[in-house]
């Protein structure tokens, strides 16, 4: 009898270490990280790099320093500054080079009808070059502008090449390899390999990134605010870029209707008529400050470079 109860103690003890261990490995910190990893939503890798390049994620208003080999996924920004490009390399193997001064919003990836892209970017300043092998794994782009959008295509198992410059009104779009489809003023334009066009939209159209619903605004927007029209006008500084001697920068301007500004990560406050002025510090030489406006499901980004001189 005695035997038979320290045996089954003995079957008891087991059983608990083996549940124990068990719901350890679980715990486990390289474990958790495998399972994110495998839920992770990358669809792109920073392959190169050269000088200054600064990546934003989603939910952020940093902007860090981007370092090769870093993960890059649906609504995650980049940029380059001057004297300086970036290499991205899609999950495809397609390419996207970035020239200097170059701002590109990875917006979404879709499965959609067939014919229609699969990955969307913007580009709302700067010069890309996007190459995509052109077999039947390769996704498809669609590249927005402030002036339009362009749609490289690959049928046929053709390598596809397109440099892409947008700014403002101003799309230029150079067709290397492949066939693409632009659209502008309202009207869709095919391009054939070797082709430079250049289209001028009839007036400026800010730049506006869709974000996903529910990300980056608030649930219950005053009542007041919904009645207003969103407006964010700056009137001081001017210009996208500019130098002074100054130690300090005036901003001055207002905001009307349901909208939030961030300079530089930090909320812009206004007063009770929606106007605002402050002094921003500034470094000796190069300052890159960028403004991140949200009004609904709609974000705006500005970038100014100021040059304080000693």
């Amino acid at each position: 009898m005695r035997k038979m109860r320290l045996f089954l103690i003995l079957i008891a003890v087991g059983i608990l270490s083996g549940i124990y261990f068990l719901t350890q490995s679980k715990k486990d910190p390289e474990n958790e990280v495998a399972q994110k990893q495998d839920l992770s939503a990358d669809v792109a890798v920073l392959s190169a790099k050269n000088n200054e390049v600064q990546y934003k994620r989603n939910n952020s208003f940093e902007w860090p320093d981007a370092i090769i080999g870093l993960a890059l996924s649906n609504y995650d920004s980049l940029r380059t500054g001057k004297d300086s490009s970036a290499l991205v390399t899609f999950d495809d193997s397609s390419k996207l080079n970035m020239a200097e001064d170059t701002l590109v919003v990875i917006l979404d990836r879709k499965r959609r009808e067939r014919g229609a892209p699969d990955q969307i970017l913007s580009l709302p300043n700067g010069q890309i070059h996007v190459e995509s092998r052109g077999d039947e794994r390769s996704i498809y782009f669609e590249v927005r502008t402030p002036a339009g959008w362009v749609r490289p295509k690959h049928g046929g198992g053709g390598l596809s090449k397109v440099k892409i410059r947008g700014q403002k009104q101003l799309l230029v779009v150079t067709l290397l390899s492949g066939t693409a489809e632009v659209a502008t003023k309202g009207k869709t334009t095919e391009m054939n390999s070797g082709e430079t066009k250049t289209f001028i939209a009839p007036k400026e159209v800010k730049f506006e990134e869709e974000l996903p619903m529910g990300e980056m605004q608030e649930e219950n927007p005053p009542i007041s605010a919904m009645k207003v029209k969103p407006e964010f006008v700056l009137e001081s500084p001017s210009g996208e870029e500019l130098s002074t001697v100054d130690n300090r920068l005036l901003f001055k301007g207002y905001m009307r209707g349901d909208i939030k500004v961030f300079l530089n990560g930090k909320k812009i406050i206004a007063t009770g008529d929606g106007s605002f002025r402050f002094y921003y510090d500034l470094e000796v030489g190069k300052n890159i400050l960028g403004l991140q406006i949200e009004s609904g499901n709609n974000l705006e980004h500005r970038m100014l470079k100021v040059w304080r001189k000693q």
